[in-house]
């Protein structure tokens, strides 16, 4: 890396702050809307008027601050990565037009914005990842990066589990068939559960990883209690959230790291990685119960006394609120999947609004399949959002826009063979879930914050497979 500058440098610093201060932001947002603009449901049309939060001019000024510091440091290939995604912009705007006679351009500015502030996030820690390599081959960094993790899941877990305890927050759900699921003060739900999946993998990796013999010499490496308890926290968390996604994400992260340990002790004769894959299993376990407790308690202390019950323990199981949250959004899935069907279980009517977009834009002839139809020409997103990129910026702007995507993609398959490990196969997990789940059900791409967490999974997978500081870049020559 070539020296840098003190503006740089200080960007860099600031850039590493961020990543602690960034769950707080969505922590603060939700609290914000719930309490100060009193929005008490998920409400898809105040979704698409909401405007501006304090949270989003936040990161609005950091994307600033992310295309200074590109500049500062002459990264002409980022440079030239963005030019075609903001003409890809223009032409959809334009595209917009030309079908409607009228724009929306507040709605077309706001979520480019925060397309192109996830492809800032991958292009600037990319590189300040890069320039905290070291000389120890990168382990400081890496254990850095384990610490963020274990501090960001138990911070967006406790936000989840604390108000689901006092019966405060959001319900994931508001439908036919009531209230269920908690995902606390998180505006979207599908955001949260998101980050949750990715960050869950790679904080079980990292437990497991504390029995694999490092060095030479075979010394163990110290068993990582606090990452322990973190993962415990965002598995319970996710279960307390109830959505399909939350439920399938937690299944998948727990079966596929349990195989791989258990192929892994066989293999390597290391039966102590199963076992302490199985403490993470039991601390979910122990916190879920105990969490189960103190719903219980709470709620009898708010009785009268001529209602308390006695200490009961199966009693306890049974009436927490707490433990009902969960068995409810269980029992409302598959209430779901029975009367509606798989696909709308899966996909919760997207496939409606998918057909009908799909609908407009085969109709819109060759200007919007090249350039799209523009997202201010819908009221109402599909949230799949390859077929966003499609429908809104059309073929041109989907090649401009996705191609950095589908470069790092293969950049990962390649690195993955060629240095499988624990932490490869949940950075596998944990990439693998949230592109199927951008795909089918989430809001990942053009979200600002289980956006944020996909480019950090990227570039935390690029830190782990590196062997110099130069195979983190984005771009071998800078």
């Amino acid at each position: 890396m070539e020296k840098s500058s003190k503006l740089t440098r200080f960007l860099e610093r600031l850039f590493l702050l961020f990543l602690f201060i960034n769950p707080l932001l969505d922590i603060f947002n939700g609290f914000f809307i719930s309490n100060v603009l009193s929005v008490g449901i998920l409400d898809v049309e105040f979704v698409s008027t909401l405007g501006v939060t304090p949270s989003l001019v936040v990161r609005m000024l950091f994307l600033v601050t992310f295309a200074a510091y590109i500049i500062l440091v002459r990264d002409k290939h980022s440079i030239l990565t963005a030019l075609p995604i903001g003409l890809a912009f223009v032409l959809s705007v334009v595209s917009e037009y030309l079908l409607l006679g009228s724009v929306r351009i507040f709605v077309d500015a706001q979520y480019m914005a925060r397309f192109c502030y996830n492809i800032a996030l991958l292009m600037v820690y990319t590189r300040v990842f890069a320039t905290r390599w070291g000389d120890d081959g990168g382990k400081f960094l890496i254990t850095a990066l384990d610490n963020i993790i274990t501090y960001t899941l138990i911070a967006m877990s406790l936000a989840i589990l604390v108000p689901a305890i006092l019966g405060l927050g959001y319900s994931t759900y508001a439908d036919r068939l009531g209230y269920r699921g908690n995902r606390g003060f998180f505006y979207a739900g599908n955001d949260v559960t998101a980050v949750l999946a990715m960050l869950l993998p790679l904080s079980i990796a990292h437990v497991i990883r504390g029995n694999i013999p490092e060095g030479s010499e075979g010394s163990k490496r110290r068993f990582p209690a606090v990452s322990a308890v973190a993962a415990a926290l965002g598995a319970d968390a996710m279960l307390v959230i109830g959505s399909k996604t939350a439920f399938l994400a937690f299944a998948l992260t727990i079966g596929l790291l349990f195989i791989f340990v258990v192929i892994f002790s066989i293999i390597k004769k290391q039966p102590a990685a199963l076992l302490r894959f199985v403490s993470v299993i039991v601390i979910i376990c122990l916190i879920l119960l105990l969490l189960t407790f103190i719903s219980y308690f709470d709620a009898q202390a708010k009785l009268p006394a001529a209602e308390k019950t006695p200490f009961n323990f199966l009693r306890i199981i049974r009436e927490s609120e707490f433990l009902k949250i969960i068995t409810d959004s269980l029992g409302a899935t598959e209430v779901i999947a029975e009367q509606d069907g798989a696909a709308m279980a899966v996909l919760s009517g997207r496939q409606h609004k998918l057909a009908d977009q799909l609908r407009q834009f085969r109709e819109g002839g060759i200007v919007v399949w090249l350039f799209g139809l523009g997202r201010g020409s819908q009221e109402v997103i599909v949230e799949m959002d390859l077929f966003e990129v499609l429908f809104y910026y059309g073929v041109f702007g989907f090649a401009a826009m996705m191609w950095l995507y589908f470069k790092l993609a293969i950049a990962f398959f390649a690195n993955f063979f060629k240095k499988f490990d624990v932490r490869a196969f949940a950075a596998f997990i944990a990439l693998g879930m949230i592109v199927g789940y951008l795909t089918v059900a989430g809001h990942v791409l053009f979200s600002v914050t289980s956006g944020f967490y996909l480019a950090f999974t990227i570039a935390y997978s690029r830190v782990c497979f590196a062997e110099s500081a130069g195979d983190i870049l984005l771009w071998k020559k800078t």
